[in-house]
């Protein structure tokens, strides 16, 4: 592996970290007696976060009976592990826009991908009546996280790893190791771990151009595996990659996926999709 990204790794503050806001939260939610008032004292600490929190619980992504007003009702209805992902997917939107300010438009095309790939993993959950739905949405967000660290540690020479896979139809992971020695969800999955973000966001994260854990395969990462591509197929401002990877196909029959399933959800994937992107815009 290259020296600089172990470097850069444990360089404190070369990276963002998660915003107060969210630790706060995860303090909160660590104690079993920790009520939806406490809860939302925290979030209400924050008027952004509570203002995109309110945008985000009345969008199509949840399609939640009435208008939600308060972020009382926000946390009654959403519960509080939905809640604490979406704080988590804002948390990562805060760090997309600090560091997009002075960087390429490579790293607005991986926030809409990613976006995109939550979406799709969020509606797939739903339409396939998957429990723990709630941790479809944050694992999609964060699956290419690895690579927003490459193109804030090494920017225009990742820029231009992004154009060479353009230009030469080659894949841009293959690229990332012949340069780097690794690969962004190797990279993702040691930046989550210093976030001491959960194992099973860790795991989505390093596998989900695999498909499965060593040969075993669980119906998130397959969720997130099958829904990076669809995305790509889709051309939802894909990052490097020219064409549609081919999929591991133990996820077809882990998701029991009907072969009209994507055809029939196409609509809702679009129209969700851009509703979220207007309301997660950096």
């Amino acid at each position: 592996m290259d020296k600089r990204i172990e470097y850069f790794l444990n360089k404190s503050r070369h990276f963002p970290t998660l915003p107060t806001i969210y630790t706060s939260l995860m303090n909160v939610l660590s104690n079993p007696r920790s009520t939806i008032q406490d809860v939302t004292d925290v979030i209400s600490r924050d008027q952004s976060s509570a203002s995109k929190l309110l945008k985000v619980a009345n969008s199509s992504l949840f399609s939640i009976q009435g208008k939600i007003n308060t972020i009382s009702q926000a946390v009654f209805y959403l519960g509080f592990n939905e809640v604490k992902n979406v704080l988590l997917a804002l948390s990562v939107m805060d760090i997309f826009s600090q560091i997009s300010n002075s960087r390429s438009a490579n790293i607005v095309h991986l926030w809409k991908h990613s976006i995109s790939v939550g979406v799709i993993s969020k509606l797939l959950s739903t339409r396939l009546g998957l429990k723990d739905s709630e941790d479809f949405f944050i694992s999609g967000i964060l699956h290419d996280i690895g690579k927003l660290f490459f193109l804030h540690s090494f920017k225009e020479e990742y820029d231009n790893l992004i154009t060479e896979a353009k230009d030469t139809s080659r894949r841009l992971i293959d690229l990332e190791f012949e340069k780097y020695g690794t690969t962004h969800d190797i990279v993702g999955g040691m930046l989550a771990e210093k976030w001491n973000l959960p194992l099973s966001l860790r795991n989505i994260i390093k596998y989900h151009n695999h498909g499965s854990i060593i040969g075993k395969t669980d119906i998130l990462l397959s969720t997130v595996h099958i829904s990076n591509i669809i995305s790509i197929m889709m051309a939802t401002d894909i990052l490097g990659d020219v064409f549609v990877p081919q999929p591991n196909f133990k996820v077809w029959s882990v998701l029991k996926l009907a072969p009209d399933t994507l055809a029939d959800m196409n609509q809702s994937i679009v129209s969700t999709t851009e509703d979220a992107f207007a309301i997660l815009k950096i």
